[in-house]
């Protein structure tokens, strides 16, 4: 599901999917659907299939929030806290997804991996944001893997 319009087929990123669906962003001023719709897609796509559902099924979800201006967890703070409430708005859409694949009966089938594409930068090195530098705040980025059966820990090494 692309919250983006560079997020899909027509540009590449998705070849070999059997599906796909494009989410537009509400305004029209707006570069990418907000997480809030995300999740109600892929929420509203689980109820449709997870009844009889017994081939696999694989979702690739790319939500853009937090991205600049993080105005969307509150107008309120710092840049870098603003992007907080942002990481934590995003949180909570997680948190739904997670609930309605309980719901459907799919936890204990599904593996839900979350990972973000780049971190971003505030004033360290002397730099704001992401896509100029590769210091640590902009590459190192977590990996989060649940999967049935598999108790949780923590790996540090590459």
């Amino acid at each position: 599901m692309a919250s983006s319009i560079w997020l899909v087929n027509a540009v590449g990123v998705v070849r070999g999917f059997d599906e796909e669906r494009f989410i537009k962003p509400k305004q029209s001023h707006e570069t990418f659907a907000f997480a809030p719709a995300l999740t109600n897609a892929a929420i509203a796509r689980l109820t449709r299939t997870a009844g009889g559902m017994r081939e696999p099924l694989f979702f690739f979800m790319h939500y853009l929030d937090p991205h600049a201006p993080y105005n969307r967890g509150s107008h309120r703070g710092s840049e870098f806290a603003r992007y907080l409430g942002e990481v934590r708005y995003v949180d909570r859409e997680l948190g739904r997804l997670i609930k309605a694949l309980a719901q459907a009966g799919l936890s204990k089938r599904t593996v839900l991996i979350v990972t973000s594409d780049h971190g971003e930068a505030f004033g360290e090195h002397r730099t704001r944001f992401h896509g100029a530098t590769l210091y640590d705040e902009v590459m190192r980025v977590p990996l989060f893997v649940s999967m049935p059966g598999i108790r949780p820990r923590r790996v540090d090494q590459p």
